[in-house]
């Protein structure tokens, strides 16, 4: 039969480290057996002949005696093949080799061969794996493919138990054999029992691989690591060219004039030719019109709209300075015109 032992994940950080490392640590230790206990349990199961259990005292305080004075003689015990002590020095010395106050004599005690334990040799448990974090896969908005990331794209992590009422999170981005820091992203659009999602993190690199990390900490500070997916960063599509207009013109009417009162209207410029419509604005910023507007047949850098222009709107004082603006992917760009109506 197998001896259970429970454990449970505490976080240390060793010197010169960034970052911390997560170590095991036996929990709800049993008392520690007396050495007379052993003596006599070694009686009862017949390791050491002749004797009878009420020597087991005697015996025990004989031997941890006789070690003590082994020790004080500067001389190291062995206990057969299973584990040795020996007297060691700490502290430092001074620049003469004196020892001082800082010094002391420790007893170190080693493990033998006869003390080989593994892990198969008990049952374990982990306290806490009931609500430990886990990922299942992650994807992005970009190509919804697992296990990518586009650059540009929001980010979802899928999984269980990543977060639950007063908890928060930290996910990390690591590099795949990279040095520098750790990407970390600690702001979150969505985050529930079975999601985070965030927006595209600052610093992913297109072609490299990442691994990534979520933690999960409680309201009292306590801190539980989901297992590590690893993601790769795929370059997303560039972004479009802003747009820019360099010329309004409604037919029969010079550069810069908008007849509201019927005529087809042309618009030139750069990075313009996929916008379908544009809006017409008055003076006072009201909207006048939404002119749907087609790629011009002989001219390359102009749009044309695909109906008069007529509106009940008389400009004030008879010619009206107001604008005229076009939005395309590449964002907006808005453009001062004259107002006349015929």
């Amino acid at each position: 039969m197998k001896y259970p032992i429970s454990y449970a994940v505490r976080t240390t950080r060793a010197p010169g480290e960034t970052k911390d490392s997560y170590v095991p640590v036996i929990i709800d230790r049993v008392q520690a057996t007396d050495l007379s206990a052993v003596v006599e349990n070694c009686i009862d199961r017949g390791l050491i002949t002749g004797m009878k259990p009420t020597a087991a005292q005697g015996i025990a305080e004989g031997i941890a005696e006789q070690i003590a004075r082994e020790f004080s003689l500067g001389r190291g015990v062995s206990f057969g093949q299973f584990f040795y002590g020996r007297p060691y020095l700490t502290g430092k010395v001074d620049t003469n080799g004196r020892l001082t106050s800082e010094n002391a004599v420790n007893i170190r005690l080693y493990k033998g061969n006869g003390f080989k334990l593994a892990l198969d040799d008990f049952a374990f448990s982990f306290d806490g794996s009931g609500d430990l974090p886990k990922v299942d896969f992650i994807v992005c908005d970009g190509n919804g493919v697992r296990g990518e990331i586009v650059t540009g794209a929001s980010v979802k992590v899928n999984g269980r138990f990543l977060n639950s009422a007063g908890d928060t999170n930290k996910v990390y981005f690591e590099e795949v054999g990279g040095v520098g820091v750790p990407i970390v992203v600690d702001s979150f659009t969505a985050a529930s029992d079975n999601l985070l999602a965030f927006a595209s993190p600052a610093g992913l690199v297109a072609g490299r691989a990442y691994e990534v990390t979520v933690e999960r900490i409680d309201p009292n500070g306590v801190t539980r690591t989901a297992n590590v997916k690893r993601v790769t960063v795929k370059a997303g599509a560039a972004p479009a060219d802003p747009p820019e207009i360099t010329r309004v013109q409604s037919d029969n009417e010079p550069d810069g004039t908008v007849n509201v009162g019927g005529a087809f209207l042309e618009v030139s410029g750069q990075n313009i030719l996929d916008a379908t419509e544009v809006k017409l604005y008055n003076s006072h910023g009201t909207l006048l019109d939404t002119v749907p507007m087609e790629r011009h047949e002989e001219r390359a850098d102009t749009i044309r709209s695909t109906r008069s222009v007529a509106v009940e709107y008389t400009p004030e004082g008879g010619s009206e300075t107001g604008s005229l603006s076009v939005t395309t992917d590449g964002g907006s760009d808005t453009h001062a015109v004259t107002l006349v109506s015929h």
